[in-house]
C-alpha cells in the first residue's frame, strides 16, 4: 500500500485557512475550520454536528470540517471534505474507469 505523503486533514486545513482569508473583508461572515493550529489561527476549532437539542453520542451526526456563520452566529454553510480516495470511490454509483 502506498505511503501517504501528507498528514490527514492537511488539505482540509489549507482550504479552511484560504476560505477564512477570502472572507476576512466580509464582516457579515465568519469562517471556522478544523485541521489546523489554533495557536496560529483563531478560527481553528473542533466542529461537531448534532441532531436535536441535546448533545449526546446517540445524536451525533458528524465532525464537520468547515463552517460559515453570519453575525447572529447562524450557520450559513457546513462543509465536510473527504480526502480519502477510497471513500470517494465508495460514494460513486459505479466504479470510475480509465480512459
Amino acid at each position: 500500500m502506498p505511503k501517504q505523503s501528507k498528514k490527514a486533514g492537511e488539505r482540509t486545513g489549507k482550504f479552511g485557512y484560504w476560505l477564512s482569508e477570502e472572507l476576512k473583508e466580509q464582516p457579515q461572515y465568519r469562517v471556522y475550520y478544523d485541521h489546523g493550529s489554533p495557536e496560529k489561527h483563531e478560527s481553528v476549532v473542533v466542529i461537531k454536528a448534532f441532531l436535536g437539542d441535546k448533545v449526546t453520542k446517540e445524536n451525533k451526526l458528524a465532525d464537520v470540517d468547515v463552517m460559515v456563520v453570519n453575525q447572529k452566529n447562524e450557520i450559513i454553510l457546513l462543509i465536510e471534505i473527504e480526502e480519502s480516495p477510497i471513500f470517494a470511490f465508495a460514494q460513486t454509483e459505479r466504479p470510475l474507469r480509465g480512459r
